[in-house]
Order: structure tokens, then sequence, then C-alpha cells
């Protein structure tokens, strides 16, 4: 059931399923989201085969996607093995590779040695470092520890905070976009496929930044997760 729903889903915003393998000894991954007063979100998740996809799965479908792929984008909800194979066949096609480091899990720096950005957002931030990120001093030295293993930049997510960008030249709090949030689920998922198109089209930093936030802005002004994702043309009318 769940499948079918978010092949059809994707069918309808044109994206492309081409990758997309299944399984009949795991049901689909699927997630419930418990929405607080404030828009905050938890989640119950029960991963199901996203947590069966092995290394040789992803050589197989991932080798001749490659080529025509302007970057890999991935998050923590399949299995390091898997991951670290997607990592070394990106790299040996010379394809960027952008984290968004969540759900938090022990998973070894080497997957984003060679990121072009890893974005955590805040609890996700706290995991990898070991320390609370609640004042900026702290954020600043969590971006500076996480930039030390590799990533060409460091951008995380602190929700009403903003995001707070680190490079080798900049270390800089973009501030969020003054919405009224309903549900946070899928904000930060907003925000890192925003920053991913935005710096695929050359931006700069800043323009890209503020892009992001509009992105995860938006996103959490209603609810749903996948439902509250924006269009191109929200996000600009947002700007």
């Amino acid at each position: 059931m769940f499948s079918e729903e978010a092949l059809a889903t994707r069918a309808r915003e044109g994206v492309s399923i081409a990758g997309v393998g299944r399984v009949h000894d795991a049901p689909t991954g699927a997630g419930v989201l418990l929405v607080e007063p404030d828009g905050q979100t938890a989640f119950i998740i029960a991963p199901g085969a996203n947590l069966t996809l092995t290394p040789a799965q992803v050589e197989e479908r991932l080798t001749s996607l490659l080529p025509q792929t302007d970057a890999l984008l991935f998050n923590f909800e399949v299995a390091e093995a898997a991951l670290s194979r997607a990592v070394t066949l990106a790299r040996a096609a010379q394809v960027p590779i952008f984290v968004d480091a969540g759900p938090a899990r022990p998973y070894a720096p080497e997957l984003w040695r060679h990121a072009e950005i890893l974005s955590p957002n805040q609890p996700e931030t706290e995991a990898l470092v070991g320390f609370s990120i609640d004042s900026d001093e702290a954020a600043r030295a969590a971006a500076s520890a996480l930039l030390a293993q590799g990533p060409r930049a460091v951008v995380l997510k602190l929700g009403a905070r903003g995001a707070l960008l680190a490079t080798s030249e900049i270390m800089q709090f973009f501030p969020a976009f003054a919405i009224r949030p309903v549900d946070a689920a899928g904000a930060g998922d907003a925000f890192t496929a925003g920053l991913v198109w935005a710096r695929l089209q050359g931006w700069a930093w800043e323009r890209s930044m503020r892009w992001a936030n509009a992105c995860g802005g938006l996103a959490a002004a209603r609810l749903g997760a996948m439902a509250a994702l924006p269009s191109r043309d929200e996000v600009k009318k947002l700007l």
C-alpha cells in the first residue's frame, strides 16, 4: 500500500523512479509523525525495506544512473554499508556528494569526508559531536568540529534559529523566515533539497542559504511532510 502511494506521488511530481527497486520479503518503510502544539515533531519509524538495501543492490541500480546524475544526496535511513558503496561509486564518477545526516546514527565520518555539504539538524548535530548546541557559541564549535572531518561545508539546521554555515572561510548564521510553524515534518528535507539545488545552479552561499531557508520555512508552515513541500514558484513568491 505505502509503496504504491509513494511511487504514484513521485510520478505526479515528475520525479523519475527509474532507480527504484522492489523487494518482496520486507514492507515499505513508514513513519508516524506526532506534532506538538508549537509545530515541532516526533517520529515513530518502521524502517522496513530501507535497512535491507545492500551494497550490491546499490551498485546494480546506481552505476547506470551516475553518468547523467548532477549530485548524490543521501540521508541515514538506509544501511551504512549501502551508503558507503554509493559514496565510492559517486566519487569514482566525480559526482558531488551531499549528506543530510538524519536520522541520528553512529555512522562513520568516511561517509561525509568528501561531501560538498554535511547538513544535520540540532539533535543530529548533538549526536555527532557529543555536546549540546543550545547556544550560538556551541553551534559554532560543533560546526568547526564537523568541518574538521573533511566536508567542504557544514550547514547546521537550527529550526527557528535559522541555519549556520561553516566553510574554511565563512562562519555565518542565516535567520529563519518569520513564519507560524504548523508542522515541522519535512522542513529539514525541504531545506536541504533547496540548498543542494541552489548550489547546483552555481549560486553564491548567501543566495543559496536564503533559498534553503525559504524552502524549509514554507514546509513548516503547513501540515504534512511530502504534501507540505513547496514548489519553486512558491519559494520565489516568498523571496
